[in-house]
């Protein structure tokens, strides 16, 4: 598992594989296929909920390409919360000859001051935020907030760098921008760590009602091939943001957020209910390193079994159930999903709690809820 660290802390052989890699990219054209792909993003990774996945799923294909020509590269992110300062915290370690050059209309300095990039003469001793304004961001409580919240965040970064960031359609241009994504990425890392064990948590919202390849379980261009232009060759691909939910799941880490204990001996889940839009589903998400099983069950406000499935989830795989026959056909009271072990079924807590916070009573119906967790 490659590990991603923040440019500052980079040593110089890391930080010269780094930028050999990105030249071999370059040279090999697959670098500018990024940058098109981004131009052409608008409606399908900004201002939306898959902002976020979008952007995760983007940056990781782009780390992996530069893995082909040195395996040891992993991509770093820059923080643009804090001083840009080395180790030592003496000199300046980013906007430097041998890494991302210096500002300039156009750039001249830096191993890519031939690829005509264009920022704005910032302050190489500034940076655009605070740490106080990144923690109140973890601190939010609900996906919209913290995606919302995060992306201004990342948009008022883009706008302090200028030139080429001022626009999605030239801003991937500039290889600071992976350094600058990879940074939104880590945070939303971080603030699913802080937030997990929390009873009406959600790591992604909403499961439908957004536009399509917003939804938990759409999928997004330009994997699919479902909209033109259609800049990847090859069959579609099944990317939903389901699928990238967990960043360890998907091979790499971050410096800034410690390893998780071993997973518990007996299947954990993670579950929520959505009646938005007339649409009733149940999503369970299987949050261990290993396959588990479980019983998805729905019961009458009577308490009599009224639908029943046990199904198989592999390490960190997402199951969506759609009920709305089922809830239209019964006063539905209470769902559960229940872990299975040996065949034997463990019964499992269920929690109704609205969008406030508040907690409800699971078995009346005129109190349901949009979202439950099962904990």
């Amino acid at each position: 598992m490659g590990c991603r660290k923040n440019a500052t802390n980079l040593t110089p052989d890391e930080r010269s594989r780094f930028v050999e890699a990105v030249l071999q990219l370059k040279q090999d054209g697959k670098y500018d296929q990024y940058a098109e792909i981004h131009a052409h993003s608008m409606a399908h990774g900004h201002d939306n909920s898959a902002y976020l996945p979008w952007h995760r799923e983007l940056i990781r294909r782009f780390e992996q390409d530069l893995k082909a020509f040195d395996a040891s590269v992993a991509l770093p992110y820059w923080n643009w919360a804090v001083a840009n300062r080395d180790g030592s915290g003496a000199d300046p370690s980013i906007w430097v000859d041998d890494f991302m050059g210096g500002p300039g209309d156009p750039v001249t300095t830096g191993p890519f001051k031939d690829w005509g990039i264009r920022r704005r003469n910032f302050d190489i001793n500034t940076v655009p935020d605070t740490a106080a304004s990144l923690t109140e961001v973890i601190d939010k409580s609900s996906y919209l907030e913290f995606r919302t919240s995060i992306e201004n965040l990342h948009n008022h970064a883009k706008r302090w760098l200028g030139g080429e960031m001022n626009s999605i359609t030239t801003a991937a241009k500039d290889p600071v921008f992976f350094l600058l994504l990879c940074n939104v990425d880590r945070v939303w890392a971080e603030w699913v760590e802080a937030h997990r064990d929390e009873r009406s948590f959600a790591p992604y919202l909403p499961v439908s009602g957004a536009p399509i390849g917003h939804n938990l379980n759409d999928t997004m261009w330009p994997w699919n091939r479902s909209s033109d232009p259609i800049l990847i060759p090859g069959p579609p691909e099944e990317i939903r943001p389901a699928d990238l939910l967990d960043h360890t799941a998907l091979d790499y880490c971050y410096d800034t957020i410690p390893d998780r204990p071993a997973p518990e001996a007996s299947p954990r889940y993670v579950s929520y209910f959505d009646c938005s839009s007339r649409v009733c589903e149940v999503v369970v998400m299987n949050v261990q390193d290993k396959e588990a099983v479980c019983r998805v069950s729905v019961y009458s406000r009577r308490g009599s079994s009224v639908w029943s499935d046990e199904i198989k989830l592999g390490p960190h795989q997402t199951e969506q159930f759609r009920l709305n026959r089922i809830v239209k056909q019964n006063r539905v009271g209470m769902v559960t999903v229940a872990p299975m072990i040996d065949g034997y079924e463990f019964p499992s807590t269920l929690i109704l709690t609205d969008k406030d916070g508040r907690d409800h009573r699971s078995d009346d119906p005129d109190q349901f809820v949009p979202f439950f967790r099962v904990s």
